[in-house]
């Protein structure tokens, strides 16, 4: 399946060269930008654009990799979650030990009083 930000069936692999570079310039692309990097006229570019859809395809780029991230995200965020249950339970074992020392020393700390 062709994704929007493949290259198109009319497109020459020159022109997708140049929709690449937009699309790289990240969520501050701009034909400008484009002009500055590849020193290709602005109107011909704009052509490009207009005829290749750059801006409906960069966008559906863009969703695509948030979606991406998003996932990832959450299972960064369910494996940290998982590893600090696992800490807090290793934390609770060892305080308790220390917690349960300390009362057994209390208690026969009051019983050498009697």
């Amino acid at each position: 399946m062709t994704e929007k930000w493949d290259r198109q069936e009319k497109e020459t692999p020159r022109q997708y060269d140049y929709f690449k570079t937009f699309l790289d310039l990240g969520a501050l692309r701009s034909i400008p930008k484009v002009q500055q990097k590849r020193g290709k006229s602005a109107t011909y570019l704009e052509k490009l654009s207009s005829r290749n859809n750059w801006i409906a395809r960069a966008d559906a780029y863009d969703r695509y990799i948030d979606e991406i991230i998003r996932k990832e995200n959450i299972e960064a965020i369910k494996k940290a979650n998982k590893e600090n249950i696992q800490l807090a339970q290793a934390i609770k074992v060892v305080v308790g030990k220390k917690v349960q020392l300390l009362i057994d020393k209390i208690k026969d700390a009051g019983s050498d009083t009697d």
